[in-house]
């Protein structure tokens, strides 16, 4: 409407020379057909602007929706990395763990089998003992055996002497009477 009058105070002075009405009809509808043509221009232009401005607002969204999930999926292979991280820490402090507690066990196992090596030697040197004692004692008995042997040869000796003695008194005493 602001076209149509702006339209026609424009043409108003043309409209008051024309000399035929015909001419000022077909004037005001011209006038009339332009200010539609720039209001329906106007009107292209303005929604074109809106298009495209909804266009580009729809970009943008569409740039910050790609640049979150950009942030996003970075974020979850930033975790997945971290856990994975952390996983793998884990298996290895299990593993040494693991480790360790073997070479305790071999350890363990190692100071058993010494404890019962040492308890056979003890056991065969226990048996020596005994039988170095039951040695000792078979000497210590040979010994007094020995002595026994010693002494009742001596007593023998002594008692053949003494027989001896007594029987070349006896003699010796027969002889003189």
């Amino acid at each position: 409407m602001r076209y149509l009058i702006f339209t026609f105070i424009l043409f108003f002075p043309t409209l008051i020379l024309a000399s035929d009405l015909q001419s000022q009809l077909s004037a005001i509808y011209q006038a009339e057909q332009q200010g539609k043509a720039a209001e329906k221009a106007a009107a292209e232009l303005a929604r074109k602007q809106r298009e495209d401005k909804r266009k580009a607002e729809e970009n943008r969204r569409k740039a910050i929706a790609r640049a979150e999930q950009q942030r996003k999926n970075k974020a979850a292979k930033l975790a997945a990395t971290k856990r994975e991280e952390q996983n793998l820490e884990k298996l290895l402090d299990k593993q040494r763990l693991q480790k360790k507690e073997d070479a305790l066990f071999e350890l363990e196992l190692e100071e058993r089998r010494l404890a019962l090596e040492e308890k056979r030697a003890r056991v065969k040197r226990t048996n020596d003992f005994i039988d170095a004692e039951l040695k000792a004692e078979n000497a210590s008995t040979d010994v007094i055996q020995s002595k026994a042997d010693a002494h009742r040869n001596l007593s023998k000796g002594i008692e053949n002497k003494l027989t001896s003695e007594g029987k070349a008194a006896e003699e010796k005493e027969k002889g003189f009477f």
